[in-house]
This record gives structure tokens, C-alpha cells and sequence, in this order.
């Protein structure tokens, strides 16, 4: 089996194992710029740790490399705003993330952009983590609106009939994460690698705002 056709595969059961139970990563619990967690929970451990929106920003773009490679390969720049946490939509960015991580090692590889994959499913692949990837988490996909566009295929229960995810049924959206404070001067900003994006980045908007209301 090569190396394309297992990753597809990962990435098939990650997206079924999600849609059956979405919570499969463990979030981000102390504050640290340099570690992986979805914008909104940066912000928010952020802020508890005594920063500003700002300093919060400056510290992910400078040290972040999940930031940079969804930047470089995805054309999002986060604002780092305050949203409120919502369970399955953080699982949904962690996810994007994750699969975004292990492409950008595959891309790596000698021969990648000749692949069948590459030809035929980079861009779909780049879309699809787009839009799991978003900022805002209310317009994030669930898992099983992700595994029907991947694959057109819905996940069924047991009982043979098509589950479906709720996100109003799903408990409380907010979370309070613990206070952590961490002092952490911001690193030099390394090289990002740029590769090829698709036409649909071509309208990204990069005016940097500050939105901290």
C-alpha cells in the first residue's frame, strides 16, 4: 500500500471514529503559544494568563507552527477574537489541524506533487480542512457534514439509521479552562513554507485588525 493511498485512509476512519464519539483529542489546559489548540482557546487561556488580545496574536504567529503552516498552506490569518468554546467545533478545528500536520510531512516527500493524490485530491483536501480550520467556530462543518463531502457517505448507528450531530443538544458551549499564567518571550520568527495555494485563497483579506472588544 503506498503512502497516499494509507493517509486517505487515516483519514477516512479519523473522520468516522469522530462522527461516533467527536471527542477523541484532548484540549489545550495551560496556556502555551507554541502548542496546538484552536484560536478561540488561545484566546481565552490566553487572556487568563494575563495577556492581551495582541501580545496573544504576536506570540502564535511568531511561535505557533500549526498557525503558520494553516497560514502557508490553508491562506487563513487568525484575529485571535474571544468566541465562546463550543466542544465539538474545537474538536472539528484540532482535527483539520492534525490532518493539516501530517499532509504537510507527506507533502514533504519525494514525488508528492506527482502523485495521483496530489493531482486529483489536493485541493479538495485544502478545502475541506479550510473550512474545518475556520476561526469562527459556529461555521465550522460537523464531523459527519465532513465525512459526506469526503467520502458522500453518511455514518449510520447500530440500529441502521443515519446519525446526525446537534450541536444545540451537546450541553454547555462554554468552557472555563483553568488560570495558567506562562512568561514566554516571543522567538524570532522562522522561515514559513509556502507552497502553491489554491484559487479560492486569492481573495483572503490579510488587513490585520485589532477586534478585542
Amino acid at each position: 500500500m503506498d503512502r497516499y493511498h494509507q493517509f486517505e485512509q487515516n483519514l477516512v476512519s479519523s473522520l468516522e471514529q469522530h462522527a461516533q464519539d467527536p471527542f477523541q483529542i484532548a484540549p489545550l489546559d495551560t496556556w502555551n503559544p507554541r502548542k496546538t489548540a484552536s484560536p478561540e482557546r488561545h484566546a481565552q487561556l490566553g487572556l487568563l494568563s494575563g495577556n492581551t488580545i495582541h501580545q496573544i496574536r504576536t506570540l502564535l504567529e511568531t511561535q505557533n507552527a500549526s498557525f503558520n503552516d494553516i497560514e502557508s498552506l490553508l491562506g487563513i490569518r487568525y484575529t485571535v477574537k474571544e468566541y465562546t468554546l463550543h466542544p465539538i467545533a474545537e474538536q472539528v478545528w484540532l482535527f483539520g489541524a492534525t490532518v493539516l500536520s501530517n499532509y504537510l510531512q507527506l507533502l514533504t516527500m519525494p514525488g508528492a506533487i506527482r502523485s495521483e493524490f496530489y493531482r486529483a485530491k489536493h485541493d479538495k483536501l485544502l478545502g475541506l480542512l479550510k473550512t474545518a480550520c475556520c476561526e469562527q467556530p459556529e461555521k465550522r462543518p460537523t464531523f459527519h457534514q465532513l465525512l459526506r463531502e469526503w467520502t458522500g457517505k453518511a455514518v449510520r448507528n447500530d440500529d441502521g439509521f443515519a446519525a446526525h450531530e446537534t450541536r444545540d443538544d451537546d450541553g454547555p458551549a462554554m468552557i472555563s479552562p483553568p488560570v495558567a499564567v506562562v512568561s514566554s518571550p516571543p522567538l524570532p520568527s522562522s522561515s514559513r513554507l509556502v507552497l502553491n495555494v489554491p484559487p479560492w485563497n486569492a481573495e483572503r483579506n490579510r488587513t490585520r485588525r485589532n477586534l478585542r472588544n
